[in-house]
Formats: C-alpha cells, structure tokens, sequence
C-alpha cells in the first residue's frame, strides 16, 4: 500500500501530522536541506561543509523545537527566537564589543570576554553531536522512537549518534523528509518562482546573442554571468545564492564543442534562490536538421500532452505514461526514461523524489511544484532537454516558466 500525504494546511501541522502518524517521540534532521525544512531557514555553514549535525533541527511531538548550530554566525544581540538553541564551539572567532565605551580595541575586546577559548581546527564532532543530544532531550525527555533522516549520514556520524541516542532508537525515516517537502508553503513557491525566472533570463540571454563559433564553455560561462548580472539589478533576487547546470554543444566525441549549424545547444539549468533549485531545461540549433526537428517535435508534443494532464488526483505514474506513451505513438517506440520530472525544492540532489516515474502512484495535490521533462540523447543527432516547471493548483496547474519552445535559433 503507498504512503498518503500528510495533512495539514503548513508544513508545521504537516511535520506534526508525521511525528504522530509513525509515533514518533521526536523528528531529528542531520542534513542540510532537511534541517532547513525543519527549521525554517538555513545554514550557510552546514550547507557548504555537508558533515551531518553541523546544523541539527528536532522537533517534539509536543511541537517544541531545538536547534544545534555553530557559535559563530549568530548576533548574540538578536531576539530571542522561540526555539531553544545549542552551540557548539567552531574556529572561528567572534567577539561582541558594542555598547563598551573607553580604551582600545584590544581592550574592549578583553572587557567583552576576559578569557580565550580553546578551539578545535574546525569542528569537534564529539561535541556536535553531544549538542545534538541535549537538543533531543531538551524537546522529549524520555524519548524512545527518534525519526532521522540517516540515508545520507556517514557511519562516524551514526556512531556519534548511537552514542547520544541512549534509550532512544533512531530509526531511519528518509522517507518521511521527501514526503513533507514534496508538497510547498507560500513562501517556498515563492522562492522557486524567482528561481524558475532566473534561470529562465539566463537561458534566453545566452540564446540572443548565440554566435557561430562559440565554445561550450563561453555558452556556459554567458549563462552564469547573465544570471549573476540579473541579481546584481534587481532585489527581488536577494536570496540568490548559486546559477547551476550545464550547457552542452552536440553529442559525443564527434561533437564539435562549439557553435556550429546543425548542432543541438541543450540547456538543463537550475538557480538556487535561498535553497530552493530551479530546473528548467531548452535545446537550440541553429539551422537544425530534419532529424532534430522530428525529434524534438515529438519530445515537444509529450511535454504538451503531460502539462495539460496534470491536476490533482492523476498520480505520478499515470503523468509518466501519458509522456512516454505519446514518444511511442510519434513512433520512438522504444523510448525508455526512468522518470520524466520530478519534485523541486531543497533539494540534495538537483532533483528530489517523487519522481514523474511508473512505481510513484500517489496522486498530485495541490502546492507541489514539478519539473516537468522530456530529455532524449541520440548519437548522431544530438542531445535534447524540453523541462519546464508547473504548481500544482486546486482546480488544474499553473505554468510557471515562460520561455517560448523553439528548436531553431532565429539570426
């Protein structure tokens, strides 16, 4: 029997609706994106560094929430946030000296903290865990069936967590992650709307100046900048943290690696606003030949057929046949994708489960946000990605990208 969605009109009776679906005493995240969730917002730190514990969230069945996080980064002048926070000692230094008037530098310094404090090379993993800990015991006190999300946690970290654990089994709920964040609050569609535009200005900048000649690696590199210079001019974009992807120029070792009449510019691109990723995707050439342009009408005309169907209640299973079924019907009979979309959002891996694939048959409801795709790679045609992003509404979807799909490059 497949997994229902949890319910809730938030992701926070959401994440309490799981907790007691699977009698859980508390939900610990170890990773990045999943204490993100959990939290809230997320850490730089732990995003970057990727040690599982460097930014923890668990969260109570009595809805109470610990975090444990770095010392540093934290203004000690900040309001009290409504959760209880656990730092752990990193190498990096901070000293607070506002409001202390007279003497130097160095002796304000002094007056805000009279001692040095011992600090390790970077982290002391044995305390970040020790801080996990007390986090968990801090919102369940005699907890004894702790959710983590362990797929991606190494075996140090599970030793670690073992030995905090105590009484308590944690128990490997991966599962319960991707399930909340498959379906989107407010301010997460938000975030992947800005995203979704972003990458979309970058592709349609690059494609307008597209030149015979160019390297892969400028229309790569034109990618990033025309995203990098759209930030720069509008604070919409604040949240930006990275342009993703890769622009490719043919296919194979024959491919000639630059800008050339009859080459496929396949563009499958993300942008990362605030840690929600966009993936959206377009192939170009310029004076395409017959092949190509069969091949992406059809690949074109599956996309079309699978946007219209989804609405809430068809299951992901049944949106994969309807794309894969009109590629056999254009006569690409043996077309074979493992998943033709998939969930975006925080996710670990660009592209986060569930996926538009034949085993997923939970149905859409509303407030996801899907990549919708319909890739193809043929040796000696060329390489081709159409992918666009859609939300889930009450009543049908919304297309959210707005780049026209065209094949051939006017000049």
């Amino acid at each position: 029997m497949s997994r229902e969605w949890y319910s809730g009109t938030n992701r926070w009776e959401r994440i309490q609706n799981a907790i007691e679906r699977h009698n859980l005493d508390a939900l610990l995240a170890l990773t990045p994106e999943n204490a993100h969730y959990l939290a809230g917002f997320g850490s730089y730190v732990a995003t970057h560094w990727r040690l599982p514990g460097l930014f923890a969230v668990v969260i109570g069945k009595n809805g109470k929430k610990a975090i444990v996080s770095g010392e540093f980064g934290r203004d000690p002048g900040a309001p009290e946030p409504d959760y209880t926070v656990f730092p752990y000692t990193s190498w990096t230094e901070s000293v607070d000296v506002r409001g202390l008037t007279g003497g130097s530098i160095a002796e304000r310094t002094q007056q805000a903290r009279p001692y040095a404090v011992e600090r390790p090379a970077q982290f002391d993993l044995g305390e970040v865990f020790d801080r996990v800990g007390d986090a968990i015991r801090s919102v369940a006190p005699n907890a004894r069936n702790v959710g983590v999300d362990l797929d991606l946690i190494d075996d140090r970290s599970v030793g670690y967590l073992v030995g905090v654990l105590g009484n308590a089994l944690g128990l490997p709920w991966d599962s319960i992650f991707d399930d909340l964040r498959a379906i989107k609050d407010p301010d997460e569609i938000a975030q992947l709307r800005l995203a979704c535009e972003l990458a979309e200005l970058g592709i349609g900048d690059v494609v307008k100046d597209l030149e015979l000649d160019q390297s892969a690696l400028a229309v790569n590199s034109a990618y990033h900048i025309a995203v990098h210079r759209a930030v720069t001019h509008d604070p919409r974009f604040a949240g930006f943290r990275q342009s993703e992807g890769l622009a490719t120029v043919g296919l194979g070792t024959d491919a000639p690696g630059h800008v050339v009449p009859g080459q496929t510019i396949k563009f499958d691109m993300q942008v990362d606003i605030a840690g929600y990723h966009s993936d959206v995707g377009r192939t170009y050439a310029i004076d395409p030949t017959p092949d190509q342009q069969a091949t992406y009408d059809a690949l074109l005309g599956a996309l079309h057929e699978m946007t219209a169907a989804v609405a809430p209640g068809i299951t992901f299973a049944q949106l994969y046949a309807i794309g894969a079924g009109a590629m056999h019907r254009a006569g690409f009979a043996n077309y074979s994708r493992g998943h033709l979309g998939h969930s975006d959002g925080l996710t670990q891996h660009f592209e986060e489960a569930p996926f538009i694939a034949p085993a997923e048959h939970r149905p859409l409801t509303p407030n996801m946000v899907l990549s919708l795709e319909m890739p193809y790679y043929l040796y000696g045609v060329g390489a081709f990605q159409l992918e666009r992003m859609v939300l889930v509404t009450e009543d049908g979807h919304e297309v959210l990208d707005s780049l026209p799909f065209q094949l051939a490059v006017d000049r």
